[in-house]
């Protein structure tokens, strides 16, 4: 029988052992996050592609019986939004993810979805639908990289007949929140590049997941309120 048993010094340097454990391991996540943000200031700008790999939309009942053009504008397509974080700008690259996202929540009201222009209109379209960014869309870090990002995208949509005569219009909102403080620490391990890497993953799929909202909203709308007025 050991006499340091008995004075209980083997669980006071187990104590001391999962103290030192506990301080490096904070020491490590404020150093990791130290050397993100320097890195941050020493860029300008980010250019954040919106995740497009990841189209599933709600299956729906009660489609229209009628085949829809989806037009978006120029403007509308290179659509970037925009916030100003840690001294650079955070690009949102949402215009591109627009159209094949539209495409595949559009489908699943009307028979077919077809991309028109303003000049050429297939006779074969019933109704045309328009789409923009309304001025309610926007990304907001949080405070750091635990906290919730938060995206939001208005959408502001009009349906005319196949001669643009207006039949409806209105805006349906999308929001959606991540955080990116876990992974981000942990890709951290291989290099702070890498971890920009996935923070830029993570806030654009979050903005995604936004646009993805908005458009089911847009949707459940089409067949409820929307549903009369389109069908006449």
């Amino acid at each position: 029988f050991s006499p340091r048993f008995a004075r209980g010094e083997c669980g006071q340097g187990k104590g001391k052992d999962m103290k030192k454990i506990v301080y490096s391991k904070i020491k490590y996540i404020i150093l990791s996050s130290m050397i993100i943000v320097f890195l941050l200031q020493g860029c300008t700008s980010f250019r954040i592609p919106v995740k497009q790999d990841s189209l599933i939309f709600q299956e729906r009942e009660g489609k229209l019986p009628l085949n829809a053009g989806l037009f978006l504008s120029d403007e509308t397509r290179t659509h970037v939004i925009t916030e100003r974080y840690q001294g650079a700008d955070w690009n949102f690259q949402i215009g591109e993810a627009l159209e094949p996202s539209a495409i595949k929540s559009l489908q699943k009201v009307f028979q077919t979805v077809s991309v028109v222009n303003k000049e050429n209109i297939d006779s074969n379209i019933d109704r045309i639908i328009s789409l923009r960014f309304g001025p309610e869309s926007n990304f907001k870090h949080g405070w750091t990289s635990w906290a919730q990002h938060t995206a939001v995208v208005e959408l502001v949509y009009s349906v005319y007949d196949n001669k643009w005569n207006l039949l409806w219009e209105g805006t349906s909102l999308g929001t959606a929140s991540d955080t990116s403080g876990g992974k981000q620490i942990a890709a951290a391990l291989l290099t702070v590049f890498t971890a920009q890497a996935v923070h830029n993953k993570i806030i654009g799929k979050t903005m995604h997941d936004s646009l993805t909202a908005a458009l089911e909203q847009f949707n459940e709308q089409i067949l409820t309120s929307g549903r009369d007025i389109i069908k006449r």
